[in-house]
């Protein structure tokens, strides 16, 4: 049942009442001499009685039909490995549930850090993670408050900037996301959780007006671009990043939740009025998404980058773990199949609640998880089981996100060949800079990763 269960989980196990069973139900059931936990995909009815059919979310068949007498109980509750304190140059490290969750699972090779690790080690993987600054929140570890104090200040007059910036606009509704946002409302303190720029949702039609505002306070697009309202009617990326060089602050302008030269849009649409619709205004003066698109717009984008960074997945359990009284499980539900990233969100909350031990409702996952497990899912877990994160496997979720070959087809074509316009947004050049030379460079480079992933995997199969 990997990822959903693993070694040492601790399961609570109903009994089950007059034999009422239905589909996505986790079982207990009794197999000759052993037990075994697996799913319930159907009830096949015959003369002799009802027959269950099953299947481990981790296999690639189904079970032999089982006698519904040998179903023992029903799995209502997955307790995951509690935390664990680490030593290290016999100094106590009480780390975050995240971290010390991380260090025990087999995505560790790409941590790199072990019992006999050194310090020094240890908080240079933990700075890479982005988590050094809630690790010494927490457990105040003097070597890593440097760090923390930093950030504390850089995010302070990022803020600072931020709420100078809404005062100085006028009718134009602005959402604050990601690290800012994080970092100010979900996080205890606005130093644990680092951030490079200040990323801001504004409706397209608003977007000229913003655009000559921040021009006008000293900010300059990157890259250059002119007037054109056309910006705010792209599929592919769909913001715009301004620099101000005299305070060392950028502010990264969204009209729309999807942004990256991947054609996302093809498989998977985030409705903006849906996210306008229900943002509100919060308690330090500025808009904010309702708690469910929040959590979406985190799970795709902690997706969409391949995890690179675990303080990514970390955001997602705080975000649970604060809001999770006020999120409304049936409105996520809708939300995640009308933007069809029910895939996505799954694999996020499985990696989330293995790394974390924050409890995403059974129910949720059981209907967000795929009928059948595609290749392209298999691949992707095998290569992230292997400890590789940040080399654009998300590619292959959005791939199997995509209903036929054709679409699986069109989807590839598109990932190597986005618009010239697309090229040169993410290149900061001019559009006829963008010729053919350009796309073999991109082809060469995919080629690349997918070459040097593969080796990796196979010879960490083989170590």
């Amino acid at each position: 049942m990997a990822p959903l269960i693993v070694d040492s989980d601790q399961l609570t196990v109903a009994p089950l009442k007059n034999n009422i069973l239905k589909q996505n139900d986790i079982l207990l059931i009794e197999s000759g001499s052993d037990w075994i936990v697996h799913r319930l995909l159907t009830i096949r009815h015959t003369r002799n009685g009802q027959l269950l059919i099953t299947k481990g979310d981790n296999t690639t068949g189904l079970d032999l039909p089982t006698d519904v007498s040998k179903a023992l109980g029903r799995i209502t509750e997955i307790n995951h490995k509690p935390p664990q304190k680490l030593q290290f140059l016999d100094t106590n490290i009480d780390c975050t549930l995240l971290l010390a969750s991380f260090l025990s699972t087999p995505m560790a090779n790409s941590f790199n850090i072990s019992a006999e690790s050194n310090l020094e080690t240890f908080i240079h993987k933990a700075e890479l993670e982005q988590l050094a600054q809630a690790i010494y929140y927490y457990n105040k570890l003097p070597m890593l408050e440097q760090s923390y104090l930093q950030t504390l200040a850089r995010n302070t007059i990022f803020l600072d900037e931020f709420r100078q910036l809404l005062n100085s606009i006028d009718n134009i509704d602005i959402i604050l996301l990601k690290g800012a946002y994080l970092a100010s409302c979900i996080y205890p303190s606005p130093g644990i959780r680092p951030f490079s720029d200040i990323d801001l949702l504004v409706k397209g039609r608003d977007f000229q007006k913003l655009h000559s505002c921040l021009k006008s306070s000293g900010y300059k697009p990157f890259p250059e671009i002119n007037d054109s309202p056309e910006l705010a009617n792209q599929n592919y990326l769909n913001s715009v990043m301004y620099t101000n060089a005299g305070r060392n602050i950028s502010i990264h302008v969204h009209w729309d939740l999807m942004n990256s030269t991947l054609p996302l849009y093809m498989n998977s649409r985030i409705e903006m009025d849906s996210i306008w619709n229900a943002a509100r205004k919060n308690s330090l003066g500025f808009m904010e998404l309702c708690p469910e698109h929040l959590l979406l717009h985190l799970a795709e984008h902690a997706v969409k980058h391949s995890f690179d960074r675990l303080i990514l997945i970390r955001d997602i359990a705080e975000v649970i773990e604060k809001l999770g009284s006020e999120i409304d499980w049936d409105k996520f539900m809708a939300y995640c199949s009308n933007s069809r990233l029910n895939i996505i969100v799954y694999h996020c909350f499985i990696l989330t609640a293995k790394l974390t031990a924050v409890q995403v409702p059974e129910s949720v996952l059981a209907q967000l998880m795929p009928r059948k497990q595609s290749f392209e899912e298999r691949l992707y877990l095998k290569i992230l089981g292997k400890g590789y994160r940040g080399c654009d496997i998300s590619l292959l979720l959005y791939l199997a996100n995509a209903n036929t070959f054709r679409d699986k087809f069109h989807f590839l074509w598109k990932t190597a060949f986005p618009p010239r316009r697309v090229m040169a947004m993410a290149s900061n050049q001019n559009s006829d800079k963008i010729n053919a030379s350009v796309y073999i460079r991109r082809l060469l480079r995919g080629v690349r990763k997918i070459l040097i992933t593969t080796k990796s995997v196979y010879s960490a199969k083989h170590t």
